[in-house]
């Protein structure tokens, strides 16, 4: 399995094979940095509005901007991460496209010498947190009414079709031209997007191996969304996992 190079500092990043737990990495954001998300999120509102959001949902204009702040800010937090390792990192992508011009480029790319990688980030934000009562990120895995070919379902994630479940609620089997290898970047944002905490790094295989992937706990996004909670992480019973109990 490709893995992305050791960090000098292991005492801030813990490896452990396919998952890994980032102990107390927390990025801060720049007030530029801050500032080039924020204009982002209000241009995304004008130019997209949100149509992907789920259509029973009654989100505020003010929300759809949060949700798009919180979300760059971690793909900010992990591009300066993946930097400061030393590695050749393009993006975050801060262009808004139209619904026809949609771009479905990867938001960042690690370069190596012989091949690229594309992580993926999710991030919640603390104030999310609160609300639920979880530390969890959420995936689009169709639309509002199941259809998995609709057009905002995550595709390096779940594939085109519909992938094999276990008991109707765990994704457990690693998709028809999905990549394994793929990570994903889990973190935790202050609402106020000046830190970012690295909370998990994570591919895409272990995610299915583990059946990690669940339903939501709300019944109007069961259909459209999947989730991963860090709690389920740190339970895995995995020689290969690294889990730290440390907390922001």
């Amino acid at each position: 399995m490709r893995r992305f190079r050791k960090p000098k500092n292991a005492g801030q990043y813990c490896t452990g094979g396919s998952i890994s737990v980032l102990c107390t990495v927390i990025i801060n954001l720049s007030p530029s940095e801050r500032r080039h998300c924020y204009e982002y999120a209000e241009k995304w509102m004008t130019v997209d509005g949100g149509r992907h959001y789920n259509r029973r949902e009654s989100t505020s204009t003010k929300k759809r901007v949060t949700d798009q702040c919180i979300g760059k800010a971690g793909e900010v937090a992990v591009s300066k991460f993946l930097q400061g390792e030393g590695l050749r990192v393009t993006g975050p992508d801060f262009e808004v496209y139209t619904p026809a011009g949609k771009s479905w480029k990867q938001d960042l790319v690690v370069h190596f010498d012989d091949h690229d990688e594309n992580p993926h980030v999710k991030s919640q934000s603390l104030s999310a947190v609160k609300i639920y009562g979880i530390v969890g990120w959420v995936f689009q895995y169709a639309d509002d009414y199941g259809n998995a070919e609709g057009s905002h379902r995550d595709w390096h994630i779940f594939g085109s079709g519909y992938p094999v479940q276990l008991n109707g609620n765990d994704l457990c089997q690693v998709p028809e031209g999905v990549n394994g290898d793929e990570k994903i970047f889990c973190c935790s944002v202050r609402d106020d997007i000046s830190q970012v905490c690295l909370r998990a790094h994570v591919s895409l295989r272990a995610l299915y191996a583990h059946a990690l992937f669940r339903l939501p706990e709300k019944n109007d996004i069961k259909l459209s969304k999947r989730v991963i909670h860090f709690s389920a992480l740190r339970r895995v019973n995995d020689p290969e996992i690294e889990i730290s109990g440390q907390q922001w």
